[in-house]
């Protein structure tokens, strides 16, 4: 009878573990979009006259808001890719969603962002760069355009 029972049980877990694993994937948020934001930034680079990509010439350590729009154009699954645009500078990136269905994990070709589903519509992105000789950090918060 005990033997029974146990097979039972685990038929049960294994019933279980499956649906919630399809439920979970079922529920991946859909990404794809425009999206717009502002992100606060800091970059260094020895050369304060240097441009760097999306932040004007001659500002090297300044924290800069600058205006991005994001256009995710592709996502299969957890998985998806766009372009991050400024107004002087436009890059490929690609991410992916975790299994929390609220973090975000970017990159570029030089950098990695961090961020979090804040709901349907909204998404913080934080930024890192560590490139040689530049550095910085940046947050922001993205809103999807209706």
């Amino acid at each position: 009878m005990k033997t029974r029972t146990m097979i039972l049980g685990l038929f049960f877990a294994v019933i279980l573990t499956i649906s919630c694993s399809a439920f979970a994937e079922d529920a991946v948020p859909d990404l794809k979009g425009v999206w717009e934001g502002t992100t606060y930034s800091i970059k260094y680079h020895p050369s304060s006259g240097h441009e760097m990509e999306h932040r004007p010439a001659g500002h090297s350590g300044e924290v800069l808001p600058i205006k991005f729009t994001f256009t995710i154009d592709f996502q299969d699954k957890r998985i998806f890719t766009g372009i991050l645009a400024s107004a002087t500078f436009k890059e490929t990136i690609a991410g992916a969603i975790s299994l929390d269905n609220q973090s975000l994990y970017l990159t570029d070709q030089d950098s990695t962002f961090f961020g979090k589903i804040l709901s349907p519509d909204r998404f913080e992105l934080i930024w890192t760069a560590v490139e040689t000789p530049a550095h910085g950090v940046g947050h922001g918060v993205f809103v999807k355009k209706k």
